[in-house]
């Protein structure tokens, strides 16, 4: 009984920390700036990043999604772990609808007088790889 309760709290703590990073990050004028000046900074970055695998993976998030999937679902279907591979699939593509709902339809970004007006909370390519490494290591062999 014990451990159930300090699930329950940890879990009203880490929503606790969501709705305090979005509430400051995302709502406030200090939040937006500071998310502003990271998307600023990468946009000069760009003579040397453009060029980069990691900038062509990054405006490719949605393949980086499709082939983590994949290899995450073959993996488990050669292994012939069909539970495995259901989970996978299904951890993959609920994390990623789930955080484009959370950013348009759900969470909004009010214009406060910001130089980028999209929403970039929860975030989406931060979404793509802990839920392609996440569906990765469901299908992993347990000696791993």
């Amino acid at each position: 009984m014990r451990q159930s309760t300090q699930g329950k709290d940890l879990m009203h703590r880490i929503w606790l920390c969501v709705a305090v990073l979005y509430l400051v990050a995302v709502r406030t004028g200090i939040g937006q700036r500071l998310d502003d000046a990271v998307v600023s900074g990468r946009a000069e970055q760009r003579s040397w990043f453009r060029w980069s695998v990691v900038a062509r993976l990054t405006r490719r998030s949605g393949l980086v999604l499709l082939a983590g999937a994949a290899l995450a679902f073959g993996w488990a279907l050669s292994r012939r772990r069909f539970a495995q591979a259901a989970a996978a699939a299904m951890v993959i593509g609920g994390s990623f609808a789930t955080s484009e709902m959370l950013k348009k339809a759900v969470l909004d970004r009010p214009s406060l007088d910001t130089t980028y007006p999209f929403n970039s909370y929860p975030s989406g390519h931060t979404t793509v790889a802990v839920a392609v490494a996440v569906g990765l290591i469901l299908v992993a062999p347990q000696r791993w």
